[in-house]
């Protein structure tokens, strides 16, 4: 959990602002797109505080009866010394732990006992980086491979550098990093399906800035596991993510049908720049305030707050986007987003009136994949020499999607899916982002 302490200072930094993050010296060179200039306090009014601290001593009455109270009180902001407990409750995390029988201190014991063997510690990752590198893969019974190991460190490298707790050659970043190197490596160890996949290190560190370690663990667990957020967005091949993308794609083209024909002439496809969005989500913003504030309406709302950040990113982006007459321009303006757009001031407003329901989502993503379904029908009715055992099959299956996404009894209607086409399943779609198109993993 972070603190600003500022003991030790490099000497390239002048200061840590108030969120933590380093502000360089003007002869140091160093270059720096963040922005520091902030417009509320990290810690808000004492009415504010008061009300918070009330909604988290009765929060399961709050949350199921007194929503509109609730949303009142995510506009006014979360004080930044209650936000860990805020999420926490939002996550629910600590219902997941006590359901679990997974002990976290006793599997980093086990990791620390892995890298011992490895003569490495997470307290030098710089080292251990080139130690991993030249060793072999031989303990058949090792707690996580190497190649995990080796890619969670390359990413905790980039993640939040400039951010005290993880900035590298300092005492807070070095217990910072070898902190998110442990929680990830278990997570990994805890859920071997996914492992690690590039990203989730912005999410942990994330958490990490707001709870303590374990806390962030539970916490990761209920974001990954979880329908409301991430579940399925992590995998190798981000399928989930692909997918959503496509989906934000049919929703752009319907809510501003004008900014889409405009990106399509220019060749600009939004799944060029959508999933990093979503993967990262929104961690790589440049004013701070609007990050926090993104993930207090994410970790409330779930998914549909990511379509709803996205669609306001361009509806703030619009008129100078129409104006551009090229795609190098274009592309540049919506990987680089400019303070000016993304402070919390501007984008706040926008995204409060920006409803994005659910059922859109899955609606949208069911018309997707019916769509692709109709296709491998028409392809297999095609084919002269399927026999008929192998075309029905896929009809049926075909069928079940459609009524999986518009009528109830939902886990029924999937079961029959699976136990008809396993390998088409509904988890097994892939969006193809080159091609447009649905492919099966």
């Amino acid at each position: 959990m972070f603190r600003l302490q500022t003991r030790s200072i490099p000497d390239r930094v002048s200061h840590f602002d108030q969120y933590g993050f380093a502000v360089f010296k003007e002869e140091s060179g160093t270059f720096d797109d963040r922005s520091h200039v902030y417009n509320r306090s990290p810690e808000l009014s004492d009415v504010v505080v008061h009300n918070w601290e009330k909604v988290l001593n009765k929060w399961n009455q709050y949350i199921n009866d007194h929503e509109f109270k609730l949303i009142k009180l995510f506009k006014q902001g979360i004080p930044n010394h209650l936000r860990g407990r805020v999420w926490r409750q939002l996550l629910n995390a600590e219902e997941i732990k006590l359901n679990s029988k997974f002990e976290y201190q006793i599997t980093v014991s086990a990791l620390r006992r892995q890298l011992l063997q490895l003569n490495i510690s997470e307290f030098n990752l710089q080292r251990a980086a080139y130690e991993i590198g030249i060793a072999k893969e031989e303990d058949n019974e090792a707690e996580i491979s190497l190649e995990i190991l080796n890619q969670i460190i390359l990413d905790i490298e980039r993640t939040f550098p400039t951010h005290i707790m993880f900035m590298k050659k300092t005492d807070a970043g070095i217990e910072g990093q070898a902190s998110l190197f442990r929680l990830l490596s278990v997570y990994a160890i805890y859920n071997a399906r996914v492992g690690y996949c590039q990203g989730m290190s912005y999410i942990a560190a994330m958490l990490l800035l707001f709870v303590t370690e374990e806390e962030a663990f539970w916490c990761l667990v209920a974001m990954m596991e979880r329908p409301k957020y991430l579940h399925g967005y992590f995998d190798a091949q981000l399928q989930k993510i692909q997918l959503h993308a496509q989906v934000f794609n049919k929703i752009l083209q319907y809510r501003m049908p004008d900014l889409w024909d405009h990106l399509i002439i220019y060749n600009v496809d939004p799944l060029l720049f959508v999933p990093p969005w979503f993967m990262t989500l929104f961690t790589f913003l440049p004013c701070w305030e609007t990050v926090l504030f993104i993930w207090d309406i994410l970790l409330f709302d779930g998914i549909p707050a990511i379509f709803r950040v996205s669609l306001s990113i361009l509806e703030l982006l619009k008129p100078k986007l129409l104006d551009i007459p090229d795609s190098c321009s274009i592309i540049m303006e919506v990987q680089r987003l400019s303070p000016k757009i993304v402070n919390i001031q501007v984008l706040a407003p926008v995204v409060w009136t920006t409803s994005i329901k659910k059922w859109e989502i899955s609606c949208l993503n069911a018309m997707l994949i019916e769509k692709f379904e109709e296709q491998q029908c028409e392809k297999y009715n095609n084919e002269e020499n399927i026999p008929d055992q192998i075309k029905k099959p896929y009809k049926k299956m075909f069928d079940n999607i459609k009524k999986l996404f518009f009528k109830p009894q939902h886990g029924k209607i999937l079961k029959s899916i699976e136990n008809t086409v396993p390998e088409l399943a509904p988890q097994n779609y892939n969006l193809s982002p080159s091609h447009n198109h649905l492919v099966v993993k």
